[in-house]
């Protein structure tokens, strides 16, 4: 019996202690106040820069962001260029060529080290970048009216597509093709 209650303890101690060491992993969007207090606006300043003179480098920045934390978490193995022997992800098919703004993140990178030697992670920067990117490209204006018509029917839509010889299966996550093919 005596057994059976020193592994419920054991148990629950061990639970606590993921808890709690799970609780000092959150993230902050002070983290680096004390130790890089200019990290974020050297980010923004950066980033504007960056954005205002190629405004599509907005949703570049904000898609390798997104790979970075799709594939494995975000660890910032984007950035991480091939080996003799490893292919990266930068580099792997479906990336190689159609992910850009890496030269960018080279100088980010670069301005911080010489701010803050070895204090920002290239993962806390691509989500800066990406945060910051978001922010810059939302800052457009809307011109109003619109001018398109009503929205298609779902056969409109369906023949829009077959138009431009994309199968309904392909956009099903889109919305769109919502009906069975």
């Amino acid at each position: 019996m005596a057994s059976t209650s020193s592994r419920s303890v054991l148990l629950l101690l061990l639970a606590v202690a993921v808890v709690v060491s799970d609780a000092q992993l959150q993230l902050s969007e002070t983290f680096y106040d004390a130790t890089c207090p200019q990290a974020a606006s050297i980010v923004q300043q950066k980033v504007n820069a960056f954005v205002d003179a190629d405004r599509g480098l907005a949703a570049a920045l904000m898609r390798l962001h997104f790979h970075d934390c799709f594939v494995r978490g975000c660890d910032g193995s984007v950035l991480l260029n091939s080996t003799d022997t490893i292919l990266s992800e930068k580099e792997a098919l479906l990336n190689k060529g159609s992910l850009r703004g890496f030269e960018q993140i080279d100088e980010i990178k670069m301005e911080l080290e010489c701010a803050c030697p070895g204090v920002v992670s290239c993962a806390d920067i691509l989500a800066l970048v990406a945060r910051d990117a978001t922010a810059k490209a939302n800052s457009f204006r809307v011109i109003g009216h619109n001018t398109r018509g009503p929205i298609p029917y779902e056969i409109d839509v369906k023949d829009i597509y077959e138009e431009y010889g994309i199968l309904c299966r392909l956009v099903a996550l889109a919305g769109p093709c919502f009906w069975a093919v």
